[in-house]
């Protein structure tokens, strides 16, 4: 059990990891409070191909600082709800990447992630406001946890952060062995086989914006611009494009599920990017799903359109409405997820959209130029001979 700033007690926090099954290194460990969604997963997964930054380790002090990353051949996902929808299909598509979805109740098909999720689990069970222990059941160690509870969010994240990097991957795992048969500890595991073989590289920043945060619609250009979520946007090299395609025509456009301040249109003819902003004057770097939660029915074309302020206040009505009718704890896990959206949706905004960046040159279904796992050398060792 997690506590906020004031300790109030929030409830469990969830947690979604990625393990390469050749070392057992955790090459992606997300923790989080609201429901697990396929935006979480997305993140989990650029985390996987991100090389992590210093600021990450000095953040959360850790002493076992190995960077980390690679574009993997194939990622094995059970069959939550989570683990499918535009952000996982766009990672797939555009990494090359063989999407594997493991049969229900057959634990034996991802057993390099059960066995993290024990270790997660013996780890979790040490700490302050843990609800479950070898001397009591869930049950009975419920209420116990809640009044031991002092632990935050940034706290727990960072007392895990630490115990992947500086006890788990420097703990001999059973599963890794080396050549001799000898218990290896995933860090050691990484090197030795790095050494060794030829390592994928992961995916420039851009490519990550292409794969992970850039998804792709098509709408009819009107006069008025695009509408696209209950919005509409426009500019005045929209208003060019539509003067020279002329009324109604089907384009494609390229939006940041994180950012609604702003999309991309696609000229058909010259494959072009056009800015189009939103209507909406002085919008916070709102994400999509946010807007989704407290919209009203979608305005037929060229109907009103809700003003910045009128919109935030829809979303601080609709978190007011969330927060009631519900338990204490309840209500202030919700507080604290409205809080944490709110930071993150600051720190968007004190940045311009950065849809022009992330797209540069190539626009279409094959956006990224990385090394498909079917294209990989077939000798893969660095020390085979020509005869190998």
């Amino acid at each position: 059990m997690l506590v906020d700033d004031s300790g109030e007690v929030i409830g469990r926090p969830w947690i979604c990891a990625a393990i390469d099954c050749a070392t057992s290194w955790i090459v992606a460990f997300q923790v989080f409070l609201p429901d697990p969604s396929s935006e979480h997963v997305a993140k989990a997964l650029k985390e996987m191909i991100s090389y992590p930054e210093e600021d990450f380790f000095e953040q959360h002090e850790i002493v076992n600082r190995k960077k980390i990353a690679a574009l993997p051949k194939v990622v094995v996902m059970d069959q939550g709800s989570e683990n499918v929808g535009e952000p996982i299909d766009a990672f797939i598509e555009v990494a090359g990447v063989h999407g594997h979805w493991a049969q229900p109740r057959k634990p034996q098909e991802k057993p390099f992630i059960e066995n993290l999720f024990g270790a997660v689990r013996s780890k979790v069970s040490q700490l302050p406001g843990a609800t479950k222990s070898k001397a009591y059941p869930d049950r009975d160690r419920t209420k116990k946890a809640m009044d031991e509870a002092r632990l935050t969010l940034r706290v727990f994240n960072s007392i895990m952060q630490r115990w992947r990097y500086d006890e788990y991957g420097r703990t001999p795992r059973r599963k890794v062995q080396d050549i001799f048969k000898r218990g290896e500890t995933p860090s050691a595991a990484w090197d030795r086989l790095a050494d060794e073989h030829i390592v994928p590289e992961p995916p420039s920043l851009d490519e990550h914006h292409a794969a992970l945060m850039i998804q792709s619609e098509s709408r009819t250009l009107w006069h008025y611009g695009i509408e696209f979520e209950s919005m509409q946007y426009n500019s005045e090299e929209l208003a060019r494009l539509y003067r020279r395609l002329g009324p109604r025509q089907r384009v494609e456009i390229r939006y940041a599920p994180l950012d609604a301040r702003e999309i991309l249109v696609v000229d058909p003819h010259t494959g072009e990017l056009v800015r189009a902003s939103n209507k909406a004057k002085d919008l916070a770097a709102l994400s999509y799903r946010e807007l989704r939660e407290c919209r009203s029915p979608k305005a037929k074309h060229n109907g009103p359109i809700k003003t910045a302020l009128e919109i935030h206040k829809d979303i601080q009505a609709r978190r007011t409405y969330k927060q009631g009718k519900k338990t204490k704890l309840q209500r202030n896990r919700s507080a604290e997820i409205d809080k944490l959206r709110a930071a993150d949706m600051q720190n968007r905004s004190l940045k311009e959209p950065q849809l022009i960046d992330q797209i540069r040159s190539e626009v279409g279904h094959n956006k990224l130029a990385v090394t498909r796992s079917k294209n990989l050398p077939r000798v893969e060792r660095k020390d085979a001979g020509p005869n190998n």
